[in-house]
């Protein structure tokens, strides 16, 4: 009886030690985590979203989180388990900033897309460049909604044999505003490891 006591009260330390903060989190989601550090970093989340401390920005992570584990995942089942996790956390997102959900809409449809594109492309295009636009109507200025909808036209470009032109300049937009954040953390700040992919 004393072993089971003793290991639920180490199980109940590790688990606060590994809660962290939305703040916490966004720094790190920020910083460009490795897969096991993302992997920790969405256990955290996992946790959050099941407090009374979960907001938006909560969910929003999660969304993210799950999405930056779907590109880098090779496994068809993981893939489309952390695409159904996304779309579920996404719908929790109620309030926030319209933009940066729209954007990360954009987003998780994007990545439906990559999942049948002889079927998803026709299908979700409208909607991937739909949620672009929105995000990009409500705010110009955000370079989530400007990288993401740059990456998605010059590839559906590069499909049907044709170049998106903005693509340089829409691109060097997005790094210049991420240089300088209009909003302080936790608001989302990442999108720089897609120039790091790039080089």
């Amino acid at each position: 009886m004393k072993t089971i006591i003793t290991f639920a009260f180490a199980l109940s330390i590790m688990m606060s030690a590994s809660a962290t903060t939305v703040e916490e989190i966004a720094s790190k989601i920020n910083a460009q985590p490795s897969l096991p550090q993302l992997m920790e970093i969405r256990a955290n989340l996992a946790h959050l979203c099941d407090s009374d401390d979960a907001n938006w920005l909560t969910h929003y992570y999660m969304v993210y989180a799950d999405l930056c584990l779907f590109f880098s995942s090779n496994d068809e089942r993981s893939k489309l388990n952390y695409l159904d996790d996304a779309k579920a956390h996404l719908a929790q997102i109620k309030d926030g900033d319209p933009s940066e959900v729209e954007a990360l809409r954009g987003y998780w449809y994007m990545a439906l897309v990559t999942t049948n594109q002889a079927e998803n492309g026709p299908k979700y295009s409208s909607t991937v460049i739909g949620c672009y636009q929105k995000a990009l109507k409500i705010n110009p200025e955000n370079p989530r909604a400007i990288l993401l909808n740059a990456i998605y036209m010059s590839n559906m470009q590069k499909a049907f044999g044709g170049v998106y032109k903005e693509f340089s300049d829409d691109m060097q937009r997005a790094y210049l505003l991420l240089q300088t954040p209009s909003t302080a953390l936790p608001n989302p700040q990442w999108g720089m490891e897609f120039f790091g992919k790039q080089e």
